[in-house]
């Protein structure tokens, strides 16, 4: 408390003193007793990123950003300042340029991170906020201070990385809305762009998504030799209120990218990579944006770390999770960090 005392008669002498010298004898100062932050933000800030060479070796290299766009909110009932949306992976929150602005013109200060002592904050000092910090706010009068928590939120995860969570025994998996029974449509009641013939009799998969309106879009795969050895059939259909025509999607001669045969896919469609994912029993996860004219391995959807068996059932929530069911039962619920 000494040392706090003995900063803050420091500040508020220097006040006074500026305030006498600049102002002329008919000049009144008034030592307002507002105490706030009304303002934070950041300003340049550094990335420290890895990346492999041509020889194979670990490399490290810097970028530089403006943090300016990531706005802080301010809570001034729980006196709390952090920013909603995390700064990106890898930033260097040890140093960083802040600009804090106060009513009134308070006097703020920051807690030491090793001791209870304050220093004078400084737009001009890099700050170490990697971990949070305490701001101490004072009025122009000396009444305070007003205590803040400052949290300066970066992401703590590789953009790419699957994070998988195991779920506890008995939980069930999402229902699975997009799935369509492929046994029970009439055939016979449904418009065909080709022979029926070409339909898939085996390893069936069907998947349908709504999208603007009554209007839905439905991706059906399965094996069916005489359309190909090597690729699993491909049909589509956009409807309208039901009504829609199935349109066969031939595997054209240059196209390296297909869904190969040989395998049970599950089918689900991703809502916010706007893409259809068709999960192996054996793990492997193809990637369609093109609505099945295209797959790709999608080598950024691992499988969770101790899984054993096959996929017994595969679906993605509304939310952008990818859940995931073992022929034990055992339920497991991934999110891919963009």
């Amino acid at each position: 408390m000494r040392k706090l005392f003995q900063v803050l008669c420091a500040a508020f002498s220097t006040l006074i003193l500026l305030s006498s010298c600049l102002g002329s004898d008919d000049d009144d100062m008034t030592l307002y007793n507002d105490m706030a932050v009304t303002s934070f933000s950041l300003g340049t800030l550094n990335r420290y990123l890895h990346t492999t060479t041509l020889a194979g070796e670990d490399s490290l290299y810097k970028v530089s950003y403006s943090a300016a766009n990531y706005r802080f909110h301010i809570d001034q009932l729980n006196r709390l300042i952090y920013n909603v949306d995390s700064l990106p992976y890898a930033t260097d929150a040890a140093h960083v340029i802040c600009t804090i602005g106060t009513k009134n013109g308070a006097a703020t200060f920051l807690k030491s991170l090793t001791s209870d002592s304050l220093f004078m904050y400084s737009s001009t000092d890099s700050l170490d906020f990697s971990r949070e910090r305490e701001l101490h706010v004072f009025a122009m009068n000396g009444a305070g201070p007003r205590v803040y928590k400052v949290k300066v939120n970066v992401r703590q995860t590789a953009p790419g990385t699957m994070l998988w969570e195991r779920q506890p025994a008995g939980t069930p998996m999402p229902a699975a809305t997009d799935n369509v029974d492929f046994a029970s449509i009439d055939w016979s009641q449904e418009q065909l762009d080709e022979d029926i013939a070409l339909l898939p009799q085996t390893d069936v998969a069907i998947v349908t998504w709504p999208l603007d309106g009554t209007a839905s879009y439905t991706l059906l795969v399965g094996y069916c030799e005489q359309a190909s050895a090597e690729a699993m059939t491909v049909w589509r259909k956009l409807a309208d209120g039901g009504q829609g025509r199935w349109v066969y999607m031939p595997l054209a001669e240059d196209n390296r990218y297909y869904l190969p045969s040989g395998s049970k896919y599950l089918l689900t469609y991703q809502r916010q990579s706007n893409s259809v994912l068709a999960v192996s029993t054996e793990g492997k996860i193809y990637q369609s944006r093109d609505q099945g004219i295209t797959w790709k391995v999608n080598t950024r959807y691992t499988m969770p770390n101790g899984w054993s068996g096959t996929v017994a059932a595969a679906t993605a929530d509304s939310e952008g999770y990818l859940w995931l069911q073992d022929q034990g039962g055992t339920v497991w619920r991934g999110l891919l960090i963009e």
